[in-house]
């Protein structure tokens, strides 16, 4: 079977994986409108709900990917932090040097 996926966001990207993991003779083909080495935009995110999700889903992959998922920042300012706080997301705020 051939599948053309178009998009490579977290959709494309995770059903792509699970479709080749179960069937390894299908031929499976990602476009994307973005060159692959395109600096901009913001990459694959996953909201913590859909973690949540893969967690209970598939916790291989979920251990696969969570390592490479630790924020790097460099300084944090204006509400962000605020929001941060609320959320109690304090290693974020801890990676960051400076917090204004």
């Amino acid at each position: 079977m051939r599948i053309l996926v178009v998009g490579a966001g977290p959709a494309g990207l995770y059903f792509s994986y699970l479709a080749k993991r179960a069937h390894p003779a299908w031929d499976i083909r990602v476009v994307e409108q973005n060159r692959a080495d395109s600096t901009f935009g913001f990459g694959v995110v996953f909201s913590d709900r859909a973690l949540e999700f893969l967690r209970g889903d598939d916790p291989a992959t979920y251990q696969l990917i969570t390592p490479q998922m630790e924020p790097v920042g460099t300084r944090i300012f204006g509400p962000v932090p605020r929001e941060l706080r609320a959320k109690n997301h304090m290693k974020i705020i801890s990676l960051a040097p400076e917090v204004l």
